[in-house]
């Protein structure tokens, strides 16, 4: 597990038994988006409402594999871990990035390679936290996502801390606060 997604957060998070799949409707409800972006919105309303099953679906295949041994291992919950630390999540911007602009903050070339197409956002997240991390902090934390097709399907590939310091200077970023 890497620090591309933020249940990298998973101090002692051994090994687990693999909870089952998400209901039918929850894949349905992940596969259901239309654009890249309705994936984000999907990923973000599926923190906001801790329902990690849904919030598996919006990965790709490798990543979903991690979030159930994590997310079955009842001391990530009870110690609120990784994603568990989250109690609110709502969207707060969101932009389409230009593969130039962030070719040297994250893998793109990668996933082009293995999926054909990769788009990049630049995606402010505002979160309330029940303790802040280096990977939650209450607030807009702000991340590249990076979302593939993966058998026809929108999926979530990386999920990293945009480097905000560098996007402002250069004005790629928000031009927020």
């Amino acid at each position: 597990l890497t620090a591309c997604h933020p249940i990298a957060d998973n101090r002692n998070a051994a090994e687990a038994p693999e909870t089952a799949a998400g209901s039918v409707q929850e894949a349905e409800n992940a596969q259901a988006a239309s654009q890249p972006e309705d994936l984000i919105k999907a990923l973000v309303q599926a923190s906001d409402e801790q329902d990690w099953d849904t919030y598996i679906e919006c990965w790709v295949t490798d990543a979903q594999e991690d979030f159930k041994g994590f997310i079955s291992n009842p001391a990530n919950r009870e110690e609120h871990r990784g994603i568990f630390n989250i109690l609110s999540a709502s969207l707060y911007e969101i932009k389409k990035m230009d593969i130039s602009e962030v070719e040297d903050f994250i893998s793109v070339h990668l996933y082009q390679e293995e999926y054909g197409e990769a788009h990049i956002f630049y995606c402010g997240i505002d979160y309330s936290v029940f303790e802040e991390t280096k990977y939650f902090f209450n607030g807009v934390n702000y991340y590249l996502i990076a979302v593939v097709a993966e058998d026809g399907n929108d999926r979530i590939a990386e999920m990293s801390d945009a480097p905000v310091e560098v996007f402002r200077p250069k004005g790629i970023g928000f031009n927020s606060d």
